[in-house]
């Protein structure tokens, strides 16, 4: 370790011997901004560390999950004035005791609390304390916490939770650019009101489709990213005709349906760059529009038994693929080394493909091979297993 460096990142670290060590090293960079640590909660590990924050007056972003205490915290508020990122998830010691030397961290932007004992009373306070929090994340229902508000979080630029009130949501949290759903509420209209949210994850939403196609409709047009997963009742009509300008789709473990024809000139197909699908199911069969995806830079399909070395052929050979720099399949269906040279051949942007050893016809001579040519011909490509 040096003095000059500024971001630590030692979450790997699983030994509690080097974990200590570390700990007490920290005195060698007091410059570090960045301050990431692994997942920890023994005594010994915790008492060491409480006696080293003085020393870290620089630090910005603090990660100590599982293991942080109220008197870590008290540390912090103190002695590292300039902190602006604190995730401290999992941390049952951190409580409602924490909430006053919280909001000493007047620069607080972005607070990851999820998995400790902080109450909803302490969250409440947190939120109107803090003036330029910028993220809102709480998995308990959190209707009652926006209600108490008396003033709109306008800093807020990023939602996570569970809410059933959308109305409410925009009320208090108007300036929203990422907002993730674990519930979809039953009525979507006012997100409309949400001009600015560009990203969009839903997770884990047994919905209906029409309250599905409401939230798309009503924010499909200005999303850039959107994330689904187990989600049941999608139908992809409304998703490729709301979301004209996506630019990253991920969908797994998804029941999805259509409604008929969709039109290949869609500037949803022409515009999307990065698409993963995995696991979804439902009557769709969605590799019969991946051709139409024109323009992607970034495939990853994952346990897709049609995809297979004559589907990538006839898409390859039709012109479609031929912009990838990234290609990920795993587990599909019957893959061997030919849809490797495939990509090879007709992807000049190709740098990654993977994961091959998941494909069912794939021999390790058959790899080395492949490598070797990789090699011999000096193409830029990682090949990963």
């Amino acid at each position: 370790m040096f003095p000059c460096i500024t971001t630590c990142d030692v979450s790997k670290m699983d030994s509690k011997f080097v974990q200590k060590l570390f700990i007490n090293l920290l005195y060698v960079i007091p410059n570090v901004e960045v301050l990431i640590l692994p997942r920890a909660r023994h005594l010994n590990y915790t008492q060491l560390l409480l006696r080293r924050i003085m020393l870290l007056s620089r630090l910005r972003e603090f990660h100590f999950h599982l293991g942080c205490t109220r008197e870590i915290i008290i540390q912090l508020s103190e002695h590292c004035p300039r902190l602006n990122n604190l995730s401290v998830k999992d941390s049952k010691r951190v409580n409602d005791k924490c909430v006053r030397h919280l909001l000493k961290l007047r620069g607080l932007l972005i607070l990851e609390i999820t998995g400790t004992s902080v109450s909803s009373n302490g969250y409440e306070g947190i939120l109107s304390g803090l003036p330029e929090i910028q993220n809102v994340l709480w998995y308990p229902p959190i209707d009652p916490i926006l209600r108490s508000l008396e003033a709109p979080l306008h800093s807020v630029k990023t939602f996570t939770g569970n809410t059933s009130d959308a109305q409410l949501l925009v009320q208090k949290c108007p300036n929203l650019t990422e907002l993730t759903l674990i519930t979809i509420p039953e009525e979507t209209s006012d997100l409309g009101a949400l001009r600015s949210v560009a990203t969009l994850c839903i997770y884990w939403c047994t919905s209906t489709a029409i309250r599905f196609s409401n939230v798309i409709i009503h924010l499909g047009p200005n999303l850039t990213v959107l994330k689904l997963g187990h989600v049941g009742e999608i139908t992809i009509n409304d998703l490729i005709n709301s979301c004209t300008v996506l630019n990253s789709l991920t969908m797994s473990y998804c029941n999805i349906d259509h409604t008929g024809f969709l039109d290949p000139a869609l500037p949803h197909f022409r515009n999307l760059r990065k698409l993963a699908l995995g696991n979804n199911r439902g009557p769709f069969d969605f590799s019969s529009i991946l051709p139409l995806y024109i323009n992607l830079n970034a495939l990853r399909l994952m346990f897709m038994g049609e995809i297979t070395d004559t589907f990538m052929r006839q898409t390859v050979t039709a012109g479609g693929f031929r912009n990838l720099s990234e290609c990920f399949i795993e587990f599909c269906g019957d893959m061997s080394m030919d849809t490797a040279w495939l990509l090879l051949q007709n992807c000049p942007n190709l740098t990654k493909i993977g994961s091959i050893g998941t494909w069912s016809r794939v021999y390790e001579d058959q790899v080395v091979t492949f490598l070797n040519s990789v090699m011999n011909f000096n193409f830029s490509l990682d090949v990963l297993r």
